[in-house]
This record gives structure tokens, C-alpha cells and sequence, in this order.
């Protein structure tokens, strides 16, 4: 039994990281330094709709605050997903434009962790 919530706690965190992740990535994407040439689903889908793309990053980021408030409490939770949004946009501003870190790369670590959260969350009932 109290594997179990760990695990669910532990998963939620990742899936909680991977979605602040993919909200940064959104957030620079709208970046005049952003350089999506190559990528075309960057270029037309989140560059080109900028009130929409700023719209889905809020929300995201609401429903990341939301996983790290249920996790660890109010302000415990708002402090630690602060910190955790400035980790990931150092690490989003850092790595993007010296290509270690692609689009594919931000989308199979959010696809990785819901995988893992749902496998586990069902392997621990």
C-alpha cells in the first residue's frame, strides 16, 4: 500500500515536469531568438497562432500548478513548481539553440511520462 503511493506520487511529479517542460518550449517558441525553420509543425501550428500557443501554455502551466498542489500543498507546491518552471526554462534557453534538445525530444518526454505514470498507476492497484 504505501509503494504504491509513492510510485503514484512519484509519477504524477514526472508527468507534473514533463507538462512545465512542454509549456516552456511553448512559451519560447513565440521567442524572436526561436529558430524553427526546420521543424514546419513549429513553424505553422505554434508560431503563426500566437494567442493560441500563449493560451495553451497558461493552461498548461495551470494544470501543472494543479498536479504540484495536490501533491505537496499549497505553498509548498507554488515554491517548488516556480523553481521547477526556472529549471526548465534555463535548460529550454540553454539547450534549444545548440540543438541538444529538439521538438521530438520535449514531446517523448511528455509521451514518456504519461506512459510511465499510467503503467505504473494500473501496475500498483
Amino acid at each position: 500500500m504505501v509503494w504504491s503511493f509513492a510510485f503514484k506520487i512519484y509519477f504524477m511529479i514526472s508527468l507534473s515536469i514533463g507538462i512545465l517542460l512542454l509549456t516552456t518550449f511553448i512559451f519560447y517558441s513565440q521567442s524572436m531568438f526561436f529558430d524553427g525553420s526546420n521543424e514546419s509543425f513549429l513553424k505553422f501550428v505554434l508560431r503563426d497562432s500566437f494567442t493560441y500557443s500563449k493560451q495553451l501554455a497558461f493552461i498548461l502551466s495551470i494544470i501543472s500548478l494543479l498536479g504540484f498542489y495536490t501533491i505537496f500543498g499549497l505553498t509548498s507546491g507554488l515554491i517548488l513548481w516556480f523553481l521547477i518552471l526556472i529549471g526548465c526554462f534555463s535548460l529550454i534557453v540553454i539547450l534549444y539553440p545548440t540543438r541538444v534538445v529538439s521538438t521530438r525530444f520535449v514531446g517523448l518526454c511528455l509521451v514518456f511520462s504519461c506512459l510511465t505514470e499510467f503503467i505504473v498507476s494500473y501496475a500498483c492497484q
